[in-house]
């Protein structure tokens, strides 16, 4: 029978005093610790110490991932998957879509998803579930890739750091493919580590059918598996250059290069299905080798920057803390067995180098490399333990206290953990994607008899009529038509009393739009911005502005951003009482949002109250004090009154918080017009 305090010991044995510790711990111990019990019944009690904190651990991920899966509306690219996977359609058109629209190529996510929209109703939360259920997954898979790259402690923190991971819990609440990708590069990590210690062959088999799944879900997985297939190359080749036998040498060549060529040859085939449609993806618009895209990646320390704050807790301290203890385990590992190192270290250059020489001019996400995440995570985690240990160490000189250990890597992970935290709202989609709220404003107010039109745009997945049909706006029976004409623009007011008209600003080549454009701005029409880019144009058959005007106030308003537009409008007509009045409706829907209070200063500098205006981006500055534009308002209120040296001072402080927010981009129109506006006024030079 385990004595009364042998709980303390197992959770003690656990976490500190494996055979992998980096510590003595032989003098610690716990008061009336179980000394003469069996080694068996240590590791017993550890092991289900270790499940307990595991399964704790995975319910926070868990709750982190399912809580209100569905309460945020889709955005852009989720509606895309509804488009594709809706029960709607059929397994042929499924295939369809996967097989010849311009997209990377990822049946998994559609299969699985059209599958389970099948056996259950369509909605936000279903068309999710697997993006949910593969980043829990993901937490659980993270623990066995840490325990087996250092050990069982490193495994559990590391579990933790994903569960908690802004990053991670974002991409695990959309109804898109990044989720699963970081679950089976998780799965990759472990059997190829399992298969090169072994050789055995379950391990090779699990890696190339895991592989499988991972290309069959993203085609960046290819960068993985290609940096997978270059260390374990060069772990083959290790022994002819380590002064190993020749024998032993050409023994541990056969045991790992022969298995991974048959995996790569499996892998290679397995895929040739979908070889020709990527040739076609690869050599298309939008991909590699459109110089007219400007939207390429390009290495620079910005980029990087970004990418680890993404990876962790933000930019600045957190960001150092992170990249430090990251270091740290990369150098415990190095000293421990080079190949853990060697791999995190291949795996974080080698696929940007082959992005580069890729020439990719589709606009590359931090997300596309989102299989690197879980190995920083793992060897910040192996940081952590060993600062824990150091700390255990230097603090035992002058406190001896049985738990001393648990309490250093506690507390160590508390404060990882809770950096973490501040930023895991980041995790969750609180805006609503600009579609989602244009279809909910047109069911609000379109009526039998109008007529809804989307401007054409980039979109090469779906065009914005095959969106919005999708969101389901419009009354039974009604369609949305998308003109490239201005000829089917008036052909549309003419035929129909009222007209709406979607501009959501991704336009087709401007050449080509610029007519559309012009022929609308020549044209009466009521302008609602959901934001600078994202407009709905109301128009009426032989309706002038003021009678569109008028009629705006029967709208049934669905978002703040409305309001505030419509406010602007009445503003543009000197119709102050009215415009204020919508504000004041802005107000309410969102009374903690500074945007309305600067917009309502901007109206007031129009109506020529200074005062009030200075109130408005007062209380702006006061609700969000961190929103760089805010301040830069102020500055040109102050400018505009001849108050210079305020008009620096909130100049300056917008291109601080810009600076931090924006680590690199100071060449931004916003940062040099603030930068030009300070160099004019301290010269003397006012507007």
């Amino acid at each position: 029978m385990i004595r009364r305090h042998s709980i303390c010991w197992a959770v003690y044995h656990y976490l500190f005093a494996q055979s992998d510790a980096h510590f003595d711990d032989s003098n610690v111990q716990c008061d009336n610790s179980p000394m003469q019990s069996t080694p068996a019944a240590h590791s017993q009690n550890a092991s289900r110490q270790a499940t307990i904190l595991l399964a704790t651990v995975v319910l926070a991920g868990a709750l982190l991932r399912f809580y209100q899966l569905g309460a945020q509306p889709l955005w852009m690219d989720e509606i895309f998957t509804g488009i594709f996977v809706t029960a709607q359609n059929s397994w042929a058109e499924v295939f369809e879509r996967i097989l010849t629209e311009p997209n990377p190529l990822n049946p998994f996510t559609y299969v699985v998803t059209h599958a389970v929209l099948l056996l259950f109703k369509e909605n936000s939360v279903t068309l999710r579930l697997l993006a949910a259920f593969t980043g829990l997954l993901g937490v659980l898979a993270i623990y066995f890739v840490g325990q087996a790259y250092f050990n069982r402690r490193v495994g559990l923190i590391a579990a933790l750091l994903l569960a908690i991971a802004p990053m991670h819990i974002f991409h695990s609440r959309e109804a898109r493919y990044y989720a699963p990708v970081v679950l089976f590069s998780l799965l990759t990590y472990y059997f190829l580590h399992r298969g090169l210690q072994s050789g055995q062959r379950k391990w090779w088999l699990g890696f190339t059918l895991v592989s499988i799944l991972n290309i069959y879900t993203h085609l960046t997985t290819f960068l993985v598996l290609i940096t997978q297939a270059v260390y374990a190359g060069f772990l083959s080749l290790e022994g002819f250059f380590t002064g190993q036998r020749r024998t032993e040498a050409t023994i541990r060549f056969k045991d790992i290069f022969v298995p991974l060529s048959i995996s790569l040859v499996v892998i290679g085939f397995s895929y040739l299905p979908l070889v020709p449609v990527a040739i076609g993806w690869v050599n298309g618009p939008q991909a590699i080798g459109n110089e007219g895209n400007p939207h390429g990646f390009e290495i620079s320390a910005n980029f990087f920057l970004q990418l680890y704050a993404n990876f962790g807790a933000g930019l600045g301290l957190p960001l150092s803390v992170f990249v430090s203890a990251c270091l740290i385990g990369m150098l415990l590992a190095w000293r421990r067995e080079q190949r853990p190192t060697l791999f995190f270290l291949l795996m974080a250059t080698l696929p940007f180098i082959l992005i580069l020489l890729a020439r990719p001019k589709h606009f590359f996400a931090h997300k596309y490399v989102i299989s690197l995440l879980p190995l920083y995570l793992i060897f910040i985690a192996g940081g952590i333990e060993y600062l824990a240990s150091r700390i255990t160490r230097t603090l035992s000189d002058w406190v001896q206290w049985p738990y001393l250990s648990l309490a250093s890597l506690t507390v160590l992970t508390a404060l990882f953990a809770g950096i973490s935290l501040q930023r895991i709202q980041g995790g969750y989609n609180d805006e609503v994607d600009q579609w989602q709220a244009i279809s909910t404003f047109l069911e609000a107010n379109v009526r039998p008899g109008d007529a809804v039109a989307v401007l054409p745009t980039f979109l090469v997945t779906a065009q914005g009529d095959e969106i919005l049909g999708y969101l389901d706006p419009l009354p039974q029976g009604m369609g949305i038509s998308v003109p490239y004409t201005t000829a089917e623009l008036s052909a549309l007011l003419s035929q129909n009393e009222r007209l709406w008209i979607v501009n959501e600003g991704l336009l087709i080549d401007p050449a080509e739009a610029e007519p559309l454009l012009v022929w609308l701005a020549g044209t009466p029409a009521l302008t609602l911005s959901f934001d600078e880019d994202r407009h709905v144009h109301y128009l009426g058959k032989d309706m002038p502005f003021d009678a569109l005007l008028d009629e705006a106030s029967d709208f049934e308003f669905t978002d703040a951003s409305l309001y505030a537009s419509l406010g602007d409008l009445y503003a543009s007509e000197e119709r102050w009482e009215e415009g204020l009045v919508a504000y004041q409706q802005a107000f309410e829907m969102e009374p903690d949002q500074g945007i309305w209070h600067m917009r309502l200063g901007m109206f007031y500098d129009q109506m020529g109250d200074s005062v009030s205006a200075e109130a408005e981006y007062l209380t702006a500055i006061e609700l969000q004090p961190d929103v760089a534009g805010f301040h830069a308002a102020l500055a040109d209120h102050y400018r505009l009154l001849g108050k210079r040296q305020d008009a620096i001072d909130h100049y300056t402080q917008a291109l601080q918080l810009w600076r931090k927010q924006i680590i690199g981009r100071d060449t931004t129109p916003y940062s040099q017009l603030w930068q030009q506006h300070i160099n004019d006024l301290q010269i003397g030079i006012l507007p």
